[in-house]
C-alpha cells in the first residue's frame, strides 16, 4: 500500500468484493492513516461485509458485520490490533468477505 500526502487528490483503484469470496488487505501502513472505501454493488437492500477477527494477543473476540445499504457510499477506519492477522497464511492481513458484491479500496494518507 502506499502512503500519499496530506492535501492532494489521490486516484485510487476499487476492486470488486463478491459474495463467499475472501478479500485480504496487505496491512502495513498505521491505522491512522489507513482508510477503506465501501460501496454496495445492489440496487436496493443491503450488503453484510464482515472483517475477520485477527489472531494476535488483542484480536477481537468475533468478525465485525457492517450493514451496508445500497446507494451509499462508506469509509472504514479498523483497529489493525483487532483485525489483522500475525501469524498462519494471513500474517500481514486483515481478512473480508460480503454477502453480496461490494466495490473498496484502501489507501493511506499521512
Amino acid at each position: 500500500m502506499e502512503l500519499y500526502k496530506r492535501n492532494k487528490a489521490i486516484k485510487t483503484e476499487f476492486i470488486t468484493l463478491q459474495s463467499g469470496n475472501e478479500h485480504k488487505i496487505k496491512w502495513d501502513e498505521s491505522d491512522e492513516n489507513t482508510i477503506v472505501c465501501l460501496m454496495p454493488g445492489v440496487e436496493e437492500g443491503t450488503v453484510d461485509v464482515t472483517v475477520k477477527a485477527g489472531n494476535g494477543c488483542q484480536a477481537a473476540q468475533r468478525d465485525l458485520v457492517l450493514t451496508l445499504e445500497a446507494g451509499n457510499h462508506y469509509c472504514l477506519k479498523l483497529d489493525s490490533g483487532r483485525y489483522k492477522n500475525l501469524s498462519g497464511e494471513n500474517a500481514g492481513y486483515v481478512v473480508l468477505t460480503a454477502s453480496d458484491t461490494v466495490s473498496m479500496c484502501v489507501c493511506a494518507i499521512e
